[in-house]
């Protein structure tokens, strides 16, 4: 008799729909592109067709590169800090981030092609399998990672600062390799990218962070940014947002946006209108990152365990090791006993659930700092 059940096909790889994740236990090879399967060689023909006038990492080598001593020195001492703060990191939490950066890459294999293409004349093909490889290198050293205080007789002391000078002609693989095995030790990382191959290193080297949709010319005539004010100057009693978009669309938005607002401090708005033209809103990144770093760095000694904080200008930590108390109950104390402002993060959640974590805020002075972990360190 004929066999009208007909099998599902094994192979059902679809770029165009990929989800990135990292392995669930151990470690697994990342799956290159396989072009038999009409949904991949689609969006390879997608990247070729931006490719030509691809615009990716150009903004980042201008914004990065140094252009003297002074900057170089002031690189340096940010990396030291840096560096002591990853360094002091516990290998759980550098095996989490190597797995994220992992996760990054993979979730980006479009646009790091797009670039290797443009910038490095490499064919889908190259860069794919580079990029698979680069992917396993994260996923790979995040669990090595894992193995450092198991070694018998002996303990891991991360290196200091490691620079990593990699060859233009294998610019994404060579250079996340050399970056990820030293970060995994506790190193602190100096990406210097050979000139040809500028701005695949750069995109590899963000390709994590935050990328404004803006920096894309393909869409950012299309695009709408809404942020705040308060988030961005640490002035969230203000309760100021802005939108950033195209003339046109702002001409409809206006039309709506009379009926939506009732009230807003015009005097706020003058004050933040002043501002915008003394502040240096691109130095914001650096300076919340230095206020975290001189933070993290000033409670490695503490019993707070601290979690990872990015694109915040807030520490969560446990105390955990110090007390059982509510998190309320020990935000109050905190308080009354050590003169530290704390939120506890019960709050937040719709059941109650108290784990013990708080929220400090950074956003501080540096003397500010400094006494709060003075004070902090003493518990």
């Amino acid at each position: 008799m004929l066999d009208l059940e007909i099998p599902i096909p094994n192979r059902l790889q679809d770029r165009r729909n990929d989800v990135a994740f990292a392995p669930a236990s151990g470690f697994a090879n990342a799956a290159d592109t396989d072009p038999s399967l009409a949904g991949n060689r689609a969006w390879g023909y997608e990247i070729i067709g931006r490719a030509g006038t691809s615009d990716i990492g150009l903004d980042l080598v201008a914004n990065q590169t140094i252009s003297s001593e002074a900057n170089l020195q002031e690189v340096m001492d940010r990396v030291v800090a840096g560096g002591a703060c990853w360094a002091n990191e516990s290998l759980q939490t550098r095996a989490t981030k190597l797995h994220e950066i992992g996760v990054a890459m993979e979730a980006n294999r479009g646009a790091l092609i797009e670039v290797a293409m443009a910038e490095a004349g490499k064919t889908i093909d190259q860069a794919d399998t580079e990029i698979s490889e680069a992917v396993d290198f994260a996923h790979y050293y995040a669990q090595r990672a894992l193995e450092l205080d198991k070694i018998d007789g002996a303990s891991p002391v991360p290196f200091g600062v490691t620079v990593v000078t990699p060859p233009w002609n294998f610019p994404i693989a060579i250079p996340a390799g050399g970056a990820l095995a030293a970060l995994a030790t506790g190193s602190a990382v100096i990406f210097k990218p050979a000139g040809a191959s500028a701005r695949c290193g750069a995109f590899i080297a963000y390709s994590g962070s935050h990328q404004s949709i803006h920096q894309r010319a393909q869409i950012r005539d299309r695009a709408i940014i809404v942020s705040s004010f308060g988030k961005t100057f640490h002035i969230t009693g203000w309760k100021l947002g802005y939108l950033i978009c195209p003339s046109e669309l702002m001409k409809e938005i206006h039309k709506v946006h009379q009926f939506l607002v009732f009230s807003v401090n015009s005097v706020a708005q003058h004050a933040l209108a002043l501002y915008l033209e003394r502040v240096d809103v691109a130095s914001l990144s650096t300076f919340y990152r230095e206020k975290r770093d001189l933070f993290r760095l000033g409670m490695a000694n503490s019993r707070f365990e601290l979690l990872p904080s990015q694109g915040s200008y807030f520490q969560v930590a446990s105390y955990a090791n110090i007390s059982t108390e509510p998190d309320t109950d020990f935000c109050i104390r905190l308080a009354k006993e050590f003169g530290v402002a704390a939120i506890p993060l019960s709050v937040f959640n719709a059941n109650g659930e108290d784990r013990h974590l708080i929220r400090f805020c950074y956003a501080k002075t540096d003397a500010t700092l400094q006494a709060a972990i003075e004070k902090l360190c003493k518990i």
